[in-house]
């Protein structure tokens, strides 16, 4: 299994985060929904904010890096040594602290009251990278799905239902439930019936090209609109805004095992098909033009083995590739000192695709 070439027991790494996310996870008014706060796990710790830091490690006085996103972030695959920040922060040799205020779940609508937040918990961020992509599309296809009419939901982003639905559980007074646990595997239960039972007239299921592209246009245009919110709130504070959209098995050119072809077969062919719309509309917006915008799809591709977990969720090698990828665009798009000088921002604004 991939997680045992760094001696971690799955399994119990599989039991942290389901804990974390499916039994322990708490309210948040702004951003969804956070982690527990202070967890000392086997593979996982967080901070008092419920984030994946390990503050006793970071040295947050200095220049500070923060990574953004969801799942592959905070890396729900790997232990805590195993993520991206955690890489990068050994690449950078403690020139800056890395923070992971990844969250899985969370898409670029939970992000920018993220960013607000990490801003003000750490004073001296530099730069922010934001790593999204899976999130983006899977947001909207369970919008799509779950039949939600409602007129802003297209405008501000749709939650991760089944995390938000745990937290409201735990909030003060929200237990409604006197068989918490089996009461909501029931629940997940009928909302997954009910979406195949639905799901008939759905255009997602449909996959037809004309409705593909239509959809495919709406997830651009709300991450696009985001990511330029992201941007302003970013630089208004000195911080470096660096956005990155991620490979996945649909997207990526790596040569694929027997064991990765079948994740790649076994997932529904509508999804496949509109993340590969979604990515081909995104790369081409001439609105990210504007934007530090790197699509970095392909970072994967001369990886040799098992490397996806999942269609999204990846290794601890695949990671630290990824991690020595974003050192690189760093170093092409800030400036020589500016984790080195408090005082420090920029205008530049570069593009890569």
């Amino acid at each position: 299994m991939i997680s045992m070439r760094n001696g971690v027991d799955h399994s119990e790494l599989i039991r942290e985060m389901e804990g974390l996310y499916y039994r322990e996870a708490r309210y948040h008014p702004n951003r969804w929904y956070a982690l527990p706060a202070n967890y000392r796990g086997k593979y996982v710790r967080t901070d008092a904010f419920g984030f994946r830091i390990d503050r006793s490690e970071n040295d947050a006085n200095g220049p500070v890096v923060g990574l953004f996103g969801g799942s592959a972030v905070f890396s729900t695959t790997t232990r805590q040594e195993g993520t991206i920040p955690s890489a990068l922060s050994r690449i950078l040799g403690g020139r800056a602290a890395v923070m992971n205020y990844g969250v899985g779940g969370y898409s670029t609508s939970a992000e920018i009251p993220t960013l607000i937040e990490a801003i003000r918990i750490d004073r001296g961020m530099r730069i922010a990278v934001f790593y999204d992509g899976a999130n983006e599309v899977g947001r909207f296809l369970e919008l799509v799905q779950d039949e939600r009419n409602d007129a802003f939901l297209p405008i501000v982003g749709y939650p991760f239902d089944r995390t938000l639905r745990v937290a409201l559980d735990n909030a003060p007074g929200g237990s409604w439930l006197p068989y918490k646990p089996k009461m909501l595997v029931l629940a997940d239960y009928f909302r997954l019936v009910w979406r195949k039972i639905g799901s008939r007239a759905s255009p997602i299921t449909q996959a037809e090209p004309q409705a593909i592209d239509a959809l495919a246009q709406k997830v651009v245009d709300l991450y696009v609109g985001n990511v330029e919110v992201l941007d302003v709130v970013a630089r208004a504070n000195g911080v470096i805004p660096i956005f990155l959209w991620h490979p996945d098995i649909f997207l990526t050119g790596k040569t694929l095992t027997q064991r990765e072809s079948q994740i790649l077969l076994s997932r529904p062919a509508a999804l496949r098909e509109l993340t590969r719309a979604v990515y081909r509309r995104v790369t081409a917006d001439p609105r990210v033009k504007r934007l530090n915008f790197f699509d970095v799809t392909r970072d994967f591709d001369q990886l040799q083995g098992d490397q996806f977990f999942d269609y999204c969720h990846v290794s601890e090698d695949a990671n630290e590739v990824m991690a020595r990828r974003i050192r690189e665009i760093i170093a092409q798009v800030v400036p020589h000192d500016a984790l080195d000088r408090a005082d420090r921002a920029t205008d530049g604004r570069t593009s890569q695709r």
